[in-house]
């Protein structure tokens, strides 16, 4: 015998039981699903992140996943879509794979995306940067008061003449039984010093007239079959070689009369 009370009492806590196992499992399931359609929540972008793009790679074309326009005649969704809003990563992002990628894996915003490497600063200093080669001036001074047969050093090395008269009047020999390729800074000779770099305070011009120092510099990487300017202009040969050699037409077609300061040529600057 059974009493109809307790059996009613035990039938309404059984479907109690129920009913709250099922909704428990509903909800269980729903989780799950909504797991499984987004991205986990609350992962913060990494400093440094950069969306993937259509090959998998950065800074190409960005990648779109494959669930068509947002709207009508719109864009498809790409990172940009998923990170307007903070529920769509959370949403959608596991869903719509495209170009390999779901947004979870393509978009920062969702937690995807790749860090890229940035070479930390560096507290080395750089090297300085290296001096480009300089030509060093030649300061030259011709012979006071050369000259031969009232000709001095500036008629021959008259730049409006026509003809080279140092390579054609060599042996004329002037005041204290010197040739102009002795004398004269534009035939090789002269007084040809260089000037060092000093720190002394340069001196006063004096009210006495003083000849004007003629700055010469060759041509630069002229040569004629091997021998350069040095060679034509070698204080210790026994021998003339600017005279000697005139026509010798090396670099650019220029001879040692054009090409070299001890010969005549080169480059004048006062």
């Amino acid at each position: 015998y059974h009493c109809p009370s307790v059996t009613k009492e035990l039938n309404e806590r059984s479907k109690m039981k129920f009913f709250a196992v099922v909704t428990l499992t509903c909800a269980l399931f729903v989780h799950k699903a909504a797991a499984q359609d987004g991205c986990p929540s609350e992962i913060p972008i990494k400093d440094g992140c950069v969306d993937y793009d259509q090959d998998g790679e950065t800074g190409g074309m960005p990648w779109f996943d494959a669930s068509g326009p947002a709207y009508e005649g719109g864009p498809p969704p790409g990172c940009d879509w998923y990170g307007d809003y903070w529920d769509r990563c959370q949403r959608d992002g596991n869903q719509h794979r495209n170009f390999g990628k779901t947004a979870c894996e393509a978009c920062c915003f969702c937690g995807g995306g790749v860090v890229e490497k940035v070479d930390p600063p560096s507290n080395k200093p750089t090297r300085p940067p290296t001096r480009a080669p300089t030509f060093e001036p030649v300061v030259c001074m011709d012979i006071p008061n050369w000259s031969f047969r009232g000709n001095g050093c500036d008629w021959y090395t008259d730049q409006d003449s026509k003809e080279n008269r140092c390579a054609k009047y060599p042996d004329d020999q002037g005041s204290g039984g010197l040739t102009p390729g002795e004398a004269c800074c534009g035939c090789g000779g002269g007084d040809s010093k260089t000037n060092p770099p000093s720190n002394k305070p340069t001196r006063p011009p004096t009210r006495a007239p003083t000849f004007e120092p003629v700055v010469c510099m060759d041509i630069p990487n002229w040569s004629f079959r091997g021998n350069g300017c040095d060679w034509y202009t070698d204080q210790d040969s026994k021998e003339n070689r600017c005279a000697k050699y005139p026509d010798d037409q090396g670099s650019g077609g220029l001879t040692p009369g054009e090409a070299c300061c001890g010969c005549g040529g080169g480059e004048y600057w006062v």
